[in-house]
């Protein structure tokens, strides 16, 4: 079973032997990170009296501490930057998915509307595994340089919380959305069962929507419909004075 809580005092031994390892810190501190004690207390206060901007997580299964995740939040910018270390125990078994789908939940709840990565260009494993979770490469913000990342050496990827996809399929209070070459399924959110039937989205339309990694997604509104023959259901769409005239013509 795997456990994700707020890191406390407690887990600092833990978090130097994960920062020591090698095979942990090889894209980040070549040879390991060998902090003090009291070094890691101090930098662990700044997540512990962040309130909900900043959370550091430890992650454990059945138990035994596996490794680190955490977000913080820019408050300017409503982004929030991510970071997830696992030993080489748990790597390739989807303790790294699980909780970084943890963090960005929690991000997301938080206040942000968007997160980010920014691996080195040769940590394909990380790549793969952002890649999946939806994360797209874009080029490197402004906000994100002046924090000291370098886009010469790393790369930047981002997921949004709200998304924009088109509807492929509808069955009865299901939906299908592609999105980035993936088939989703979702639900309209509550409010959408107040408005004129019309106005719920068929085969073909653009949707906004919250991409849910671990269940169906929410459908949060239909993007403006440009003309009516981006509709399939013609009968409901045209306009009866627009087919009688060209039934005349």
């Amino acid at each position: 079973m795997i456990t994700i809580k707020e890191s406390t005092y407690d887990d600092i031994r833990n978090i130097q032997s994960l920062w020591a390892d090698e095979d942990v810190m090889k894209y980040i501190w070549p040879g390991g990170l060998h902090e003090t004690e009291d070094a890691v207390r101090e930098w662990l206060d700044g997540f512990i009296n962040a309130g909900t901007s900043k959370k550091h997580y430890s992650i454990f299964e059945n138990g035994k501490y596996c490794g680190e995740t955490q977000y913080a939040i820019d408050e300017d910018t409503h982004s929030a930057a991510l970071d997830i270390k696992l030993f080489r125990s748990a790597w390739g078994r989807g303790i790294a998915t699980g909780a970084l789908e943890y963090s960005i939940d929690q991000a997301f709840k938080n206040g942000a509307e968007k997160v980010w990565v920014d691996p080195r260009p040769d940590n394909s494993r990380a790549i793969a595994l952002y890649r999946r979770m939806g994360f797209v490469q874009k080029e490197m913000p402004e906000h994100v340089i002046a924090l000291g990342e370098d886009p010469t050496v790393f790369i930047y990827m981002e997921l949004a919380k709200e998304n924009i996809g088109r509807i492929c399929e509808v069955q009865k209070n299901s939906y299908t959305t592609r999105f980035r070459g993936l088939e989703l399924q979702a639900k309209l959110k509550g409010s959408f069962y107040e408005k004129d039937p019309a106005e719920l989205p068929v085969v073909g339309d653009y949707v906004k929507f919250i991409y849910n990694r671990r269940g169906d997604s929410v459908i949060l509104s239909v993007c403006e419909r440009k003309s009516f023959l981006q509709r399939p259901d013609q009968s409901k769409t045209v306009d009866p004075k627009r087919r009688n005239k060209k039934g005349r013509s």
